[in-house]
């Protein structure tokens, strides 16, 4: 049983949001310019955002008629769903499955559970962010169909990537 406590305030992207600097809008121009992009290029119509946190970037960027649904183990909005990735499939399909910046904050035994469970909900789709040093397996991820660089820390270098399940 997994009993680390789940963070609530990252504090780093303060005053904006409370998720963390990855979260602030000066933080994801590379992803908010290639999410519409893959939205497009797809024929993607309905996301479901694990992790999404308190959606402080995310209206910035989704095209018009786009089936959005937020979920994050500490909901920090109304209109976002209590969930553990770690636990649960998501109660309905999607096209695609966001994940940005979830999984590296876990366990590699709990983040290869979570790429289980994501497939499981059976989505077209997958993107999240992921470091050329993470110690999970990507193998559950399924096909990696695209990826951009995103950044580089120093330790890490970050990209997004989108799967085909």
């Amino acid at each position: 049983m997994d009993t680390a406590k789940p963070v609530t305030e990252w504090g780093s992207g303060l005053p904006e949001t409370p998720c963390g600097k990855g979260s602030r809008i000066e933080n994801t121009e590379v992803i908010r310019a290639w999410l519409p992009e893959m939205i497009d290029k797809y024929d993607i119509f309905s996301i479901a955002d694990i992790g999404c946190g308190d959606q402080n970037w995310i209206h910035h960027c989704l095209p018009d008629g786009i089936d959005y649904s937020g979920y994050d183990l500490i909901p920090r909005r109304s209109d976002v769903a209590t969930f553990d990735v770690t636990r649960e499939v998501l109660p309905f399909s999607c096209e695609l499955v966001m994940c940005i910046y979830v999984l590296n904050h876990l366990r590699p035994d709990m983040a290869e559970r979570a790429l289980r469970l994501i497939g499981e909900s059976r989505p077209l789709y997958l993107l999240m962010s992921y470091s050329c040093s993470d110690s999970y397996s990507l193998a559950g991820a399924g096909e990696l169909v695209e990826s951009i660089h995103h950044k580089d820390t120093g330790r890490h270098r970050w990209r997004y990537g989108l799967w085909k399940l």
